[in-house]
């Protein structure tokens, strides 16, 4: 066996860790009494040569390697850290925002024609006032403490009276509910309004009593 195969049997040795089983065949080597004295020393000073290059090349890759494993665990330790407390800080913000959803209900069909009874009322009275002042006087009293047109401003104030008491019993989260989107939902939704109903009340008790009092 000559010097390379020597020195490649002892890189194979070395690469599978095997030290032991190398030292062992440098010992072999050195021993072979074929060889001379000199070619002996010769040989074995250049195996020794690779055998110390290949020993210490293995002892830096395992060095490296193991502080590469280490630089490793602590980026990962740093990276789950961040993560911890992204979520930390995440769940508190969800939480901070959390209200609660409701699912909206609908107005009943019986319901909404008591809306509408009241609008039809509303509307009566303002036919009425309409009439009066455009100097129709379609209307005869007789007998009566109201005259046609203080008759019609209070349908209106009793109409829109109902309409505010009827939207004030309609839960905040309700939703208007019709079959088919169009603009009675737009509609309804003014007719449960409590703001508009107390502007006509106002309106049409300030024209009540103008007409009573002051005409």
């Amino acid at each position: 066996m000559n010097k390379n195969e020597i020195i490649y049997k002892l890189r194979i040795l070395i690469a599978e860790n095997r030290i032991e089983d190398a030292l062992s065949q440098i010992h072999e080597y050195t021993q072979n009494n074929k060889m001379t004295p000199k070619a002996t020393n010769d040989e074995l000073i250049v195996i020794k040569r690779e055998y110390y290059d290949l020993k210490s090349e293995l002892v830096k890759n395992i060095l490296s390697s193991q502080e590469y494993a280490l630089r490793m665990n602590r980026l990962a330790s740093n990276l789950l850290g961040v993560v911890n407390s992204l979520e930390r800080i995440g769940d508190e913000m969800v939480y901070q925002n959390y209200k609660p959803v409701e699912k909206p209900r609908k107005v009943s069909i019986s319901f909404s024609a008591i809306i509408w009874s009241g609008v039809f009322v509303l509307l009566i009275g303002l036919s009425i006032v309409v009439i009066e002042i455009t100097g129709l006087h379609a209307l005869k009293t007789h007998n009566s403490i109201f005259t046609p047109l203080e008759i019609g401003l209070l349908l209106i104030i009793l109409g829109a009276l109902f309409l505010a008491y009827m939207s004030a019993r309609i839960p905040p989260n309700v939703e208007i509910y019709t079959e088919k989107k169009s603009s009675k939902a737009t509609i309804f939704s003014y007719l449960i309004n409590p703001k508009l109903h107390f502007a006509i009340i106002f309106s049409a008790l300030s024209l009540f009593l103008i007409k009573r009092f002051l005409l």
